[in-house]
């Protein structure tokens, strides 16, 4: 199930994050696009200003922003 209750907000990478495709390095930020459950982890999918949308697991990013983006709405 997809959730979007933290879409919109601000994080950056604890460490450096590989696929076949790109490498973030630790400390690049980027924006939450939404959550899922698979097969009983959580995966965040994270637009990255370096230009990948890249998924990655809670404990490999931090949270900079708490803002709740529906407030501006």
């Amino acid at each position: 199930m997809i959730d979007s209750k933290r879409t919109g907000m601000r994080c950056r990478a604890k460490i450096v994050l590989r696929t076949h495709a790109a490498t973030i390095q630790a400390s690049d930020q980027g924006t939450i696009v939404y959550e899922i459950e698979n097969e009983d982890r959580r995966l965040i999918l994270v637009q990255w200003e370096s230009g990948p949308s890249m998924f990655a697991f809670p404990e490999e990013i931090e949270i900079i922003d708490t803002t709740d983006p529906q407030e501006f709405w």
